[in-house]
């Protein structure tokens, strides 16, 4: 998986590769990759994926969406078997993205892969061939709304996020039925008029409608509560909180979401009116410990606020936050029962 687990713990399990021999390490091979060609307004693609390897193939993405399925077998050398290029308009897509020309790579479903595009399509992909079996528009670049994230696949659903927050979207998480190619559901991270959380956006013009608020990290999944958590980024504009007073829910924040209809369970704020671009979209690793003696089910996030937080993820409620860079002068802490920044 892109986290190499459902809770996002990203440690390797090569006992073999240890503080004695890792100076033997060398490279194996290296395998040149196509679809780095200048896009729009950038000079060149990115190199953002995370591989995926399963039987002795690896499925890598490059930034424009082009996926490669190639035989690593051998230990010396990478033969590229097949290449899905989704033919995305270059100039076009690279002109509309808010920051670069990004993927982040694949899941797996059965037989088949999931992959996204820059300009907002979601396939589906014969994993032996390369060859597409369907394809999704779920995002519109045209208004500014893009997909980077490797989707998180539960059970049937493939789910990603839009980005874009800096272009005035209103940022959402979608649901796809990998059996049909069809919607399932979509989420919006920006309540609407009349839903909790839409009165934290206190500008009465309506900005919470293009507030940013965007996805763009693949989110964690507990199987026994059913629900994944996905951090929210930064609302729009981005440096500007007088424009949108109010704390602007729920941008730099964490939602707990049910993946069969996307219902909200519930959501924590880490900045309110985040007025410094901390965003709050990177990982949320999933761990049980004790907590006073008592064993917690938790969700844990290394801010980009300056705080470690962890919450109990049943419920979203605040266990414990600790500073943990050297300087930190946004705040002078976190209260110590609600996690709010004291000002």
């Amino acid at each position: 998986m892109h986290h190499q687990n459902y809770a996002a713990h990203r440690y390797s399990r090569l006992n073999e590769i240890n503080q004695t021999t890792i100076k033997n390490l060398r490279v194996a091979w290296t395998v040149a990759l196509g679809g780095f060609q200048s896009g729009g307004r950038y000079e060149s693609g990115n190199l953002e994926v995370t591989p995926i390897v399963e039987d002795g193939m690896m499925y890598v993405t490059d930034g424009w969406g082009s996926v490669y399925g190639m035989d690593i077998k051998n230990g010396r050398k990478a033969d590229i078997k097949w290449k899905m290029d989704p033919g995305t308009d270059r100039a076009w897509a690279g002109d509309v993205a808010c920051c670069g020309v990004n993927n982040r790579g694949v899941a797996l479903w059965k037989d088949k892969i999931v992959s996204v595009g820059l300009d907002g399509r979601l396939f589906l992909i014969n994993k032996a061939t390369g060859e597409m079996i369907w394809e999704r528009k779920v995002a519109e670049p045209a208004i500014g709304e893009t997909i980077t994230a490797a989707p998180l696949v539960v059970r049937d659903k493939a789910i990603v996020g839009s980005a874009g927050g800096e272009f005035g979207i209103r940022g959402y998480l979608d649901g796809t039925d990998l059996n049909t190619g069809k919607a399932a559901w979509r989420t919006f991270t920006i309540p609407g008029k009349g839903e909790p959380g839409n009165e934290t956006w206190k500008d009465g013009k309506d900005h919470w409608m293009h507030g940013g608020a965007s996805v763009w990290v693949t989110p964690t999944y507990d199987a026994a509560l059913d629900t994944f958590y996905v951090g929210v980024g930064n609302a729009g504009p981005d440096y500007d909180p007088e424009f949108r007073p109010g704390d602007n829910k729920w941008a730099a924040s964490v939602l707990a979401i049910a993946p069969e209809d996307g219902k909200i369970r519930w959501g924590f704020q880490y900045t309110p009116n985040d007025p410094y671009d901390y965003d709050e979209i990177s990982e949320h690793p999933l761990i049980d410990a004790k907590v006073n003696g008592q064993d917690r089910k938790l969700v844990t996030h290394g801010a980009r606020n300056g705080f470690y937080y962890v919450l109990d993820r049943t419920n979203g409620t605040f266990v414990n936050g600790k500073q943990y860079i050297d300087k930190l002068t946004w705040t002078t802490g976190l209260d110590p029962k609600t996690g709010l920044p004291l000002e």
